[in-house]
């Protein structure tokens, strides 16, 4: 009885060994970096818009966090990248992307892809979205499919930008509407508010919130516009 027991004790650590993941891999795996997000929300999805910069502002370039598993990196390793053609409406002359672009070593297992948006007429007839995706090559593998593609959606209309998020709503300028940012960007002046740190958000907000009491402004449904920030 004790051999049999023996025996299958030998079993147990045998099979425990090989469901285990190999501890040591040449390999890196590469997928972009997405913030702590609220349940069905699209957290791959960017919008941007060119409605609310000057006329002398035609392009615009934005940073977008990708993070790798695996061996750091001694020198710079290219990652790869494609636009997805039939999930995307966005012409190719309103966008300059490189399909491949360097994993800068010093910057840890984080860096960014880099995508110029061009402002071009057609965006003012309507937003026009663009999907591109990390795909494997020789220095990276991709995995987990689900964060492995971005959506760009791009206009010269006004909309809401990716910076109004659940913490913006809840904690400082409360819900999006068209009225609402525009009142915002001609108050403060500010059209990035992710560019403040966490003193200028509520100095801002502030400011804002007591603009909107003084001018009594209201939302499109005559309701009065509220801002949620106290003090």
């Amino acid at each position: 009885m004790r051999n049999i027991f023996l025996v299958l004790a030998i079993l147990f650590c045998v099979a425990c060994e090989e469901e285990q993941p190999e501890p040591f891999t040449t390999q890196r795996f590469i997928k972009f970096k997405f913030f702590k997000h609220s349940p069905g929300t699209e957290y791959w999805r960017i919008n941007y818009t060119f409605s609310l910069e000057s006329d002398d502002v035609q392009q615009a370039t934005l940073a977008i966090p990708v993070e790798f598993n695996g061996y750091s990196l001694s020198e710079e390793i290219p990652y790869a990248v494609r636009v997805v053609a039939d999930s995307t409406t966005l012409p190719d002359d309103c966008y300059e992307l490189q399909l491949e672009q360097p994993f800068r070593t010093g910057e840890g297992n984080i860096d960014s892809l880099h995508i110029t948006l061009l402002r071009k007429p057609i965006l003012k007839e309507e937003v026009k979205r663009l999907r591109f995706e990390l795909i494997s090559n020789a220095g990276f593998e991709t995995f987990m499919p689900d964060s492995s593609f971005i959506d760009i959606y791009v206009g010269d209309i006004v909309m809401i930008p990716a910076w109004w998020d659940e913490g913006v709503i809840r904690g400082y300028l409360g819900d999006y509407s068209d009225k609402k940012l525009l009142a915002f960007v001609e108050c403060t002046g500010i059209r990035d508010f992710s560019l403040l740190d966490a003193s200028e958000k509520r100095y801002y907000a502030l400011i804002f919130k007591r603009y909107v009491e003084e001018k009594g402004l209201t939302e499109d449904n005559g309701k009065p516009m509220e801002i949620p920030i106290s003090g």
